[in-house]
């Protein structure tokens, strides 16, 4: 109920109350002076109906029901209740004024170099937070060094690093292009069976370095000889890298002679002998060559043999005046074995 309305109750209530008073003060000087014009009761007739009394207007009457305390920005106030009516009055004589607010410091922020300081108040009734004009900082702003150059490189500019001495943070300033790699006279590197040639320069400034690369020059792998590779086995490797390019023999593989012949020659000094040229491949495989190899026979010993041994590769056994004469081969290189004359058999 605002406090209008409960003026105005008031008022007509005094209003009333005035009226009633001033009108039993007129009766009694009426009556005083003999003035009053009510007539004399008279015995009513048997046949008359008695009449109700007026009724008079109501009076209020008021006990404290409540009481709304004072906050620090609201007022307080004594409510009452008409015990009669339950009409409710707020005197303007029981008000109490706000209390205002009870600040204490909560918290101080400091200033720094972008953020501004302050110190914050709080009321210890309510809560609220105030942070006073006077108690604000402007920031302190960047407190800079005076700066490391950093030169430029091949790939990275240059520039001049500042660092407040406050907060640490960077800032740089007079920055320069990078320089570029300046490469010198390069390093060709020829071609492979698998690899293009190249070439590398290097820079003079950083010493990284460039590679230009001659697609297509890759001669390809060569095929060469085969090689005894040990227990039964024979590989084909590259002339160019040596790489091993196939390994068609395997355990229980058959080797042949490609060809075996003999014929009657003449060294340069007229002597006669036996010449034997043999070439040693894979059954069914034309084109797997082991090795080749020749025997000048002086003696005319026929009884020359090739056979193979386990983890010790082929072996040409003859005999030289009955005594056995034995030598391991395990290469590919063309071979020639030369019995001379005098039976002592030599090896190129």
């Amino acid at each position: 109920m605002s406090t209008k309305r409960i003026l105005f109750i008031v008022l007509c209530a005094l209003l009333v109350i005035m009226l009633v008073l001033t009108g039993i003060a007129i009766s009694r000087v009426g009556n005083l002076f003999g003035l009053s014009t009510t007539p004399a009761p008279t015995e009513p007739t048997p046949t008359e109906t008695p009449t109700e009394p007026q009724s008079t207007e109501h009076v209020h009457s008021y006990v404290l029901t409540d009481t709304i305390k004072a906050t620090c920005d609201g007022y307080g106030w004594n409510i009452y209740t008409c015990q009669g009516c339950q009409q409710t009055h707020m005197p303007v004589s029981d008000r109490i004024d706000p209390l205002g607010h009870n600040y204490e410091a909560a918290t101080v922020t400091e200033a720094t170099c972008t953020e501004a300081g302050y110190a914050e108040y709080a009321c210890t009734r309510c809560g609220k937070k105030d942070v006073p004009a006077d108690k604000q900082q402007a920031p302190l702003g960047h407190n800079f060094d005076h700066g490391r150059v950093h030169e430029a490189t091949c790939t990275e500019g240059g520039y001049t690093q500042f660092t407040c001495l406050r907060c640490g943070i960077d800032e740089m300033k007079d920055q320069t292009e990078a320089l570029g790699h300046q490469y010198g006279e390069g390093v060709a590197f020829p071609a492979t069976c698998t690899e293009d040639a190249y070439t590398i320069s290097t820079c003079t400034l950083c010493s990284a370095e460039d590679k230009v690369i001659e697609v297509g020059t890759a001669a390809g792998h060569i095929p060469g000889p085969w090689h005894f590779q040990g227990s039964n086995a024979f590989a084909l490797h590259c002339e160019t890298c040596a790489i091993s390019l196939r390994t068609p023999a395997a355990e229980g593989v058959a080797y042949e002679f490609l060809l075996n012949h003999q014929q009657q020659a003449t060294d340069e000094n007229g002597t006669s002998y036996i010449s034997h040229s043999i070439t040693l491949g894979v059954a069914g495989d034309s084109t797997v060559k082991m090795f080749t190899y020749t025997i000048h026979d002086y003696l005319g010993d026929e009884s020359l043999n090739l056979s193979y041994q386990v983890g010790v590769g082929f072996v040409m056994t003859f005999l030289v005046d009955g005594v056995e004469q034995s030598y391991s081969v395990d290469h590919c290189q063309s071979l020639t074995i030369t019995i001379a004359a005098d039976g002592i058999p030599s090896i190129a």
